[in-house]
């Protein structure tokens, strides 16, 4: 038969058993009506089954292949690990599609690989290669949706999402939106963190919890590093604190608000500028205590006003509640046993009430001047007096002072201002005597010698009138001095 070129026609049974050498077709064989074997084209087919060693699909303890009529094909190995099914290229020793016993399976020479695990591996050689891509609307004409290349590098042109937190508010899980934004969502008061960060061997760098806390191990810098001025930014650094940096002076770098108004309760620009629209203190000022002490600024819709206030254990003439500088120079000083310093001028439009009132200034003699002060008291009495005095000749034994010129004031004010007036004249040169008279704004001074030639002292008081007089707290309806108020 080995070399008979002839078709044979077999009806029944054909066995060969000749385990020593081949069999050879030349042409075709059909063996019944079940099994044909076409040489020419090196096809067999089989109405039925096939098995090649055990019957891998009936016997699970089989190694073998079997190829079911039903178009399924089962292989058996010995061990999981063995190979199943081998696929290489024409020409080529390397296999390039593996599936083994244990249903791993690699294809294109190991660059796409799916273990018994469940892992799939993907390898590209080529440096920022694709090892996947998807597309939309197939894969020719399609636009691609997604890419992840051999560095690690992942492109998506959609959402990414992982778990349910995207369906609405009650779910949990993490998404990143294609129009930009990244979101995570946990339980409800979660402690858990929705972000962590690190360094290699520490997870939480950066931490941010779902309650919306988060905690930074290092600095935070938004814009340029602002520290040190250097740039435009903002800079939180838990060793140093908050630093903010603007060129342009006026622009604030700091705002507070009110929640639902867009007016700021308080700002602070980068030339140094700071606005608040209500209170501000240092320290614990409680006026209810006795042992506390710090400033307060307080700003209501009504007033405002600076309180300072010290603990009551402390010297009172020994600690300063205001004080103003000119460089290193003292110029103004409040101590809080009431002592008022000033270097420079006062004005008051108001009235002025005090205990006492003296002058003090450094003692004019030089010998003096050094190591002594010079002090005298007010002049004061029950009634708002003013005083004019001078000196004056008498000519063919008369004379005539026109008040607001001795004054140095302008002509009329010396009626507006006085009221109540009254005189005295004394004859300083002479024993003759003289006596005086005053007529509008003009002190006139007579001597009983109309030849007299004496030098005359005289003094004028008024009593003052002016509309302060009437509008301050301490004189009565008529202008005058209330000498003995309530307390």
């Amino acid at each position: 038969m080995a070399n008979n070129r002839e078709i044979s026609q077999f009806a029944g049974l054909v066995t060969v058993n000749d385990t020593s050498s081949d069999v050879s077709i030349g042409a075709s064989v059909t063996v019944g009506t079940g099994i044909t074997f076409n040489a020419g084209a090196g096809t067999a087919q089989f109405a039925g089954n096939a098995t090649f060693g055990g019957d891998a699909d009936a016997d699970i303890d089989a190694e073998g292949v079997y190829l079911g009529a039903d178009g399924k094909i089962r292989a058996r190995a010995s061990s999981g690990s063995a190979y199943c099914f081998i696929g290489s290229q024409k020409g080529s020793g390397t296999s390039t599609t593996v599936i083994n016993g244990e249903g791993a399976a690699t294809f294109a020479s190991g660059k796409f690989d799916l273990d018994a695990n469940g892992r799939l591996n993907l390898r590209n050689d080529i440096s920022s290669g694709q090892i996947l891509q998807c597309y939309s609307g197939g894969w020719t004409g399609g636009d691609r949706v997604a890419s992840i290349l051999s560095t690690g590098v992942a492109t998506f042109s959609g959402n990414v999402n992982s778990g349910d937190g995207y369906s609405g508010v009650s779910g949990t899980g993490s998404w990143i939106q294609s129009g930009g934004g990244v979101y995570t969502r946990r339980a409800a008061n979660s402690t858990d963190p929705v972000f962590q960060g690190g360094a290699v061997g520490a997870i939480d760098n950066v931490n941010i919890l779902a309650s919306g806390a988060a905690t930074f191990s290092s600095t935070i810098i938004s814009g340029g590093d602002a520290g040190g001025g250097a740039n435009d930014g903002a800079t939180l650094n838990g060793g140093s604190g908050v630093s903010a940096s603007y060129s342009n002076g006026p622009s604030s770098i700091f705002r507070g608000y009110t929640t639902g108004t867009s007016t700021p309760t308080f700002k602070v620009t980068a030339a140094g500028d700071a606005t608040f629209a209500g209170d501000v203190g240092t320290g614990n000022r409680d006026p209810a205590a006795t042992d506390t002490r710090g400033v307060r600024i307080a700003v209501d819709s009504l007033n405002g006003g600076v309180y300072t206030q010290a603990k009551s254990s402390a010297t009172p003439s020994a600690l300063i509640a205001f004080q103003a500088l000119h460089g290193t120079n003292e110029k103004f000083k409040v101590l809080y046993n009431g002592t008022l310093t000033s270097t420079g001028n006062a004005t008051f439009d108001g009235s002025l009430s005090k205990g006492s009132g003296s002058f003090k200034i450094s003692h004019p003699l030089p010998a003096l001047t050094a190591t002594h002060n010079l002090v005298h008291s007010f002049i004061e009495g029950p009634q708002a007096d003013l005083i004019y005095s001078g000196m004056v000749t008498l000519v063919a034994g008369k004379a005539e002072i026109n008040l607001d010129t001795a004054a140095r004031m302008t002509e009329g004010t010396f009626l507006l201002l006085n009221t109540n007036l009254r005189r005295f004249v004394s004859n300083e040169g002479g024993w003759t005597a003289v006596k005086s008279s005053i007529t509008g704004n003009v002190l006139t001074v007579e001597a009983q010698d109309n030849t007299c030639t004496d030098e005359v002292f005289w003094t004028v008081i008024g009593e003052r009138k002016d509309q302060h007089m009437f509008d301050t707290e301490w004189t009565d309806e008529n202008g005058r001095v209330i000498t003995e108020p309530l307390k």
